[in-house]
Protein backbone atom coordinates (compact mmCIF):
# COMPACT_ATOMS: atom_id res chain seq x y z
CA UNK A 1 0.00 0.00 0.00
CA UNK A 2 1.40 3.31 -1.30
CA UNK A 3 1.28 6.29 1.25
CA UNK A 4 0.01 9.16 -0.11
CA UNK A 5 1.89 11.97 1.37
CA UNK A 6 5.31 10.40 0.81
CA UNK A 7 4.74 7.24 -1.68
CA UNK A 8 6.60 5.11 0.59
CA UNK A 9 5.51 1.48 0.04
CA UNK A 10 3.32 0.29 3.59
CA UNK A 11 2.16 -3.01 4.17
CA UNK A 12 -1.20 -3.89 3.73
CA UNK A 13 -3.89 -3.31 6.04
CA UNK A 14 -1.47 -0.68 7.96
CA UNK A 15 -2.85 2.10 9.38
CA UNK A 16 -0.04 4.63 9.50
CA UNK A 17 2.93 5.02 7.13
CA UNK A 18 6.11 3.77 8.49
CA UNK A 19 7.68 6.72 7.01
CA UNK A 20 6.02 10.12 7.83
CA UNK A 21 3.31 8.62 9.92
CA UNK A 22 0.25 9.27 7.72
CA UNK A 23 -2.78 7.61 8.01
CA UNK A 24 -3.30 4.83 5.60
CA UNK A 25 -7.39 4.33 6.08
CA UNK A 26 -8.73 7.11 3.93
CA UNK A 27 -7.01 5.93 0.86
CA UNK A 28 -7.97 2.29 1.14
CA UNK A 29 -11.28 3.66 1.73
CA UNK A 30 -10.68 5.68 -1.27
CA UNK A 31 -9.73 2.62 -3.32
CA UNK A 32 -12.51 0.77 -1.76
CA UNK A 33 -15.18 2.89 -2.95
CA UNK A 34 -13.56 3.67 -7.00
CA UNK A 35 -13.63 -0.20 -6.94
CA UNK A 36 -17.06 -0.74 -5.90
CA UNK A 37 -18.44 1.92 -8.48
CA UNK A 38 -16.59 -0.04 -11.24
CA UNK A 39 -17.59 -3.24 -10.13
CA UNK A 40 -19.41 -5.45 -12.70
CA UNK A 41 -22.42 -5.29 -9.85
CA UNK A 42 -22.95 -1.74 -10.09
CA UNK A 43 -22.78 -1.79 -14.23
CA UNK A 44 -25.24 -4.47 -14.86
CA UNK A 45 -27.63 -2.24 -12.34
CA UNK A 46 -27.25 0.40 -14.10
CA UNK A 47 -27.90 -1.28 -17.94
CA UNK A 48 -30.75 -3.21 -16.35
CA UNK A 49 -32.14 0.18 -14.64
CA UNK A 50 -31.54 2.11 -18.57
CA UNK A 51 -33.58 -0.71 -20.07
CA UNK A 52 -36.47 -1.00 -17.60
CA UNK A 53 -36.93 2.74 -18.63
CA UNK A 54 -36.67 2.04 -22.38
CA UNK A 55 -39.39 -0.61 -22.07
CA UNK A 56 -41.46 1.80 -20.25
CA UNK A 57 -41.52 4.24 -22.50
CA UNK A 58 -42.29 1.83 -25.57
CA UNK A 59 -45.23 0.24 -23.68
CA UNK A 60 -46.59 3.94 -22.98
CA UNK A 61 -46.49 5.04 -26.87
CA UNK A 62 -48.20 1.79 -28.32
CA UNK A 63 -51.29 2.68 -25.93
CA UNK A 64 -51.21 5.94 -26.56
CA UNK A 65 -51.47 4.59 -30.35
CA UNK A 66 -53.88 2.64 -29.97
CA UNK A 67 -56.31 4.75 -27.92
CA UNK A 68 -55.88 7.41 -30.65
CA UNK A 69 -56.47 4.59 -33.48
CA UNK A 70 -59.69 3.60 -31.59
CA UNK A 71 -61.06 7.25 -31.34
CA UNK A 72 -60.84 7.79 -35.10
CA UNK A 73 -62.40 4.41 -35.67
CA UNK A 74 -65.29 5.11 -33.84
CA UNK A 75 -65.67 9.17 -34.65
CA UNK A 76 -65.47 7.69 -38.87
CA UNK A 77 -68.66 5.23 -38.23
CA UNK A 78 -70.50 7.68 -36.34
CA UNK A 79 -70.32 9.90 -39.34
CA UNK A 80 -70.93 7.66 -42.03
CA UNK A 81 -74.76 7.18 -39.82
CA UNK A 82 -75.36 10.50 -39.90
CA UNK A 83 -76.97 12.18 -43.36
CA UNK A 84 -77.73 16.21 -44.17
CA UNK A 85 -81.04 17.23 -44.60
CA UNK A 86 -82.51 19.95 -46.58
CA UNK A 87 -81.42 22.82 -43.89
CA UNK A 88 -77.59 21.46 -43.41
CA UNK A 89 -78.45 20.09 -40.40
CA UNK A 90 -76.72 16.66 -39.54
CA UNK A 91 -79.74 14.14 -38.45
CA UNK A 92 -78.92 10.38 -37.57
CA UNK A 93 -80.51 7.53 -39.55
CA UNK A 94 -80.80 4.99 -37.59
CA UNK A 95 -82.69 1.43 -38.64
CA UNK A 96 -85.69 2.18 -35.78
CA UNK A 97 -85.74 5.44 -37.38
CA UNK A 98 -86.70 4.06 -40.85
CA UNK A 99 -88.51 1.49 -39.51
CA UNK A 100 -90.97 4.04 -38.01
CA UNK A 101 -90.98 5.85 -41.37
CA UNK A 102 -92.26 3.14 -43.25
CA UNK A 103 -94.68 2.29 -40.62
CA UNK A 104 -96.21 6.36 -40.94
CA UNK A 105 -96.05 5.95 -44.56
CA UNK A 106 -98.37 2.75 -44.78
CA UNK A 107 -100.37 4.22 -42.52
CA UNK A 108 -101.12 7.39 -44.75
CA UNK A 109 -101.79 4.84 -47.23
CA UNK A 110 -104.56 3.18 -45.61
CA UNK A 111 -106.18 6.19 -44.49
CA UNK A 112 -105.78 7.82 -48.27
CA UNK A 113 -107.28 4.55 -49.83
CA UNK A 114 -110.66 5.79 -51.62
CA UNK A 115 -113.67 4.26 -51.38
CA UNK A 116 -117.52 4.89 -52.54
CA UNK A 117 -119.14 6.25 -49.36
CA UNK A 118 -122.84 6.89 -51.17
CA UNK A 119 -123.91 8.73 -53.99
CA UNK A 120 -127.13 9.30 -56.21
CA UNK A 121 -128.24 9.02 -60.00
CA UNK A 122 -130.38 11.38 -61.87
CA UNK A 123 -132.34 10.43 -65.10
CA UNK A 124 -134.02 13.04 -67.28
CA UNK A 125 -137.73 12.27 -68.61
CA UNK A 126 -137.04 13.59 -71.73
CA UNK A 127 -134.20 11.91 -74.55
CA UNK A 128 -132.22 14.36 -74.90
CA UNK A 129 -131.91 14.80 -71.19
CA UNK A 130 -127.81 13.18 -69.17
CA UNK A 131 -127.26 11.11 -66.54
CA UNK A 132 -125.48 12.52 -63.76
CA UNK A 133 -123.96 10.55 -61.33
CA UNK A 134 -122.81 11.82 -57.81
CA UNK A 135 -119.75 9.61 -55.36
CA UNK A 136 -118.68 10.92 -52.05
CA UNK A 137 -115.62 9.69 -50.87
CA UNK A 138 -115.33 11.69 -48.31
CA UNK A 139 -114.38 15.12 -47.35
CA UNK A 140 -110.92 14.29 -46.03
CA UNK A 141 -110.42 13.54 -49.92
CA UNK A 142 -111.37 17.28 -50.81
CA UNK A 143 -108.91 18.82 -53.52
CA UNK A 144 -107.53 15.05 -54.90
CA UNK A 145 -107.29 14.57 -58.16
CA UNK A 146 -109.24 11.27 -59.18
CA UNK A 147 -110.48 9.38 -62.31
CA UNK A 148 -113.53 8.17 -62.57
CA UNK A 149 -115.84 5.93 -64.73
CA UNK A 150 -119.67 4.88 -64.96
CA UNK A 151 -121.17 1.82 -67.49
CA UNK A 152 -124.80 2.04 -67.64
CA UNK A 153 -126.89 -1.16 -68.88
CA UNK A 154 -130.41 -2.45 -69.29
CA UNK A 155 -131.74 -5.56 -69.53
CA UNK A 156 -127.62 -7.00 -69.64
CA UNK A 157 -127.09 -4.73 -72.45
CA UNK A 158 -124.69 -1.51 -72.53
CA UNK A 159 -125.74 1.84 -72.55
CA UNK A 160 -122.40 3.42 -72.96
CA UNK A 161 -118.99 2.91 -73.16
CA UNK A 162 -117.96 4.01 -69.57
CA UNK A 163 -115.07 6.39 -70.74
CA UNK A 164 -112.61 6.64 -67.80
CA UNK A 165 -112.49 10.64 -66.66
CA UNK A 166 -110.82 12.91 -64.52
CA UNK A 167 -112.05 14.81 -61.00
CA UNK A 168 -111.46 16.93 -58.88
CA UNK A 169 -113.24 15.99 -55.35
CA UNK A 170 -115.25 18.81 -54.11
CA UNK A 171 -115.22 20.40 -50.54
CA UNK A 172 -117.71 18.25 -49.48
CA UNK A 173 -115.70 14.96 -50.60
CA UNK A 174 -117.86 14.40 -54.04
CA UNK A 175 -117.19 13.55 -57.41
CA UNK A 176 -119.55 14.26 -60.07
CA UNK A 177 -119.80 12.81 -63.57
CA UNK A 178 -122.17 13.30 -66.32
CA UNK A 179 -123.20 11.15 -69.35
CA UNK A 180 -121.28 11.89 -72.52
CA UNK A 181 -124.91 11.02 -74.39
CA UNK A 182 -128.29 10.75 -73.77
CA UNK A 183 -129.73 7.19 -73.66
CA UNK A 184 -132.72 5.79 -75.00
CA UNK A 185 -133.97 3.63 -72.25
CA UNK A 186 -133.74 4.19 -67.80
CA UNK A 187 -130.69 2.12 -67.06
CA UNK A 188 -131.68 -0.63 -64.66
CA UNK A 189 -127.79 -1.19 -63.67
CA UNK A 190 -124.92 1.10 -62.67
CA UNK A 191 -121.03 0.00 -62.43
CA UNK A 192 -119.07 2.86 -60.48
CA UNK A 193 -115.57 2.55 -60.67
CA UNK A 194 -113.02 5.15 -58.46
CA UNK A 195 -109.39 5.61 -59.52
CA UNK A 196 -106.71 7.67 -57.97
CA UNK A 197 -104.71 10.42 -59.38
CA UNK A 198 -102.44 7.75 -61.25
CA UNK A 199 -104.90 5.80 -63.01
CA UNK A 200 -104.79 2.98 -60.29
CA UNK A 201 -108.44 1.14 -59.18
CA UNK A 202 -109.42 2.12 -55.92
CA UNK A 203 -113.48 1.31 -55.02
CA UNK A 204 -115.87 -0.11 -57.23
CA UNK A 205 -120.02 -0.47 -56.54
CA UNK A 206 -122.52 -1.66 -58.95
CA UNK A 207 -125.88 -0.33 -58.38
CA UNK A 208 -129.33 -1.50 -59.01
CA UNK A 209 -131.66 1.51 -60.41
CA UNK A 210 -135.41 1.73 -60.88
CA UNK A 211 -136.18 2.09 -64.43
CA UNK A 212 -137.72 5.18 -64.15
CA UNK A 213 -136.91 9.28 -64.44
CA UNK A 214 -135.12 10.83 -61.21
CA UNK A 215 -132.91 10.90 -58.23
CA UNK A 216 -131.96 7.31 -56.60
CA UNK A 217 -129.60 7.15 -53.72
CA UNK A 218 -127.31 4.09 -52.93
Amino acid sequence: MLCPKCNSVNKDGAKFCKTCGAPLNAQKSLVHDDLAKNSPINSNKTKNSNKNILIIAVTAIICVVIVAGTFVYLNANSSSNNVVNDTGDSVNESPSDSSEENSNVKATSAVSKLSINSGSISTGSSLSAKTYCTVNVGSEHSGEKVKISVLYSRDGSNLNSAKIVSKVVDSDGNVEVVSADSFKYYPDKAIITIYDGNGNEEDTLSVTLNTKEGTQYF
